[in-house]
């Protein structure tokens, strides 16, 4: 390997060395990130089913759709607990192949996650990204704000609640010697993602 010539900052040869070792550090930990996601996202939610009906065609014709597999995801906008169970609402968004909804504001609609048995509010917060597969159990109809709505239902089997994203950048300092363009994207995830064992059985789908 050619000697850089270290003390001045200027110099050209150096900037390049500094932008082409910075850019092969962002691909090998962005590598090592993706591949320690696929580790522990459930073999469940890293494909989609090979009928996966998307949330339109569900919201429009539900009774067709009632006991369908679906793989949906988005943000989490609110949580509901009861006694039994807890409905999480959610804004569905295009998921990417390894099932990561997309940081994106585009949406196809909400739809209501029903989960058997108790999630803390605290964890299970707005804007968290969450992947869940399950049966589509019907609709439930409301309103947001002034706006009737329908929410399609799903009665999740397994899910996966993904890293919170402000904990997968981090606010690396410009430096005036280089510019990669992975910055500031060279990371690892510092939060523990949230996977739960499929829920039990239920003997019939919610009537809604």
């Amino acid at each position: 390997m050619p000697t850089i010539a270290a003390t001045n900052p200027d110099n050209p040869r150096l900037i390049e060395y500094m932008q082409t070792a910075m850019t092969r550090l962002g691909i090998a930990l962005a590598g090592i990130a993706l591949l320690a996601a696929c580790s522990t996202v459930p073999k469940e939610l890293r494909q989609a089913p090979a009928d996966n009906p998307v949330l339109v065609e569900v919201r429009a014709d539900a009774d067709r759709y009632t006991g369908r597999q679906v793989r949906w995801g988005g943000t989490i906008v609110s949580i509901d607990n009861d006694p039994v169970e807890t409905q999480v609402e959610i804004v569905a968004r295009e998921l990417y192949r390894g099932g990561r909804p997309l940081d994106t504001d585009r949406s196809t609609g909400r739809f209501v996650a029903e989960f058997a048995g108790f999630l803390d509010p605290a964890i299970y917060a707005e804007g968290r990204d969450i992947t869940v597969t399950g049966i589509v159990a019907g609709v439930e109809s409301g309103k947001i704000g002034d706006h009737d709505y329908t929410w399609p239902v799903i009665r999740v089997h397994y899910h996966y609640l993904w890293p919170a994203r402000s904990d997968m950048r981090r606010d690396y300092p410009a430096h005036y010697y280089y510019h990669d363009p992975w910055y500031p994207y060279y990371y690892f995830p510092r939060s523990r993602p949230i996977i739960v064992n499929p829920a039990p059985p239920r003997s019939s789908p919610l009537t809604r």
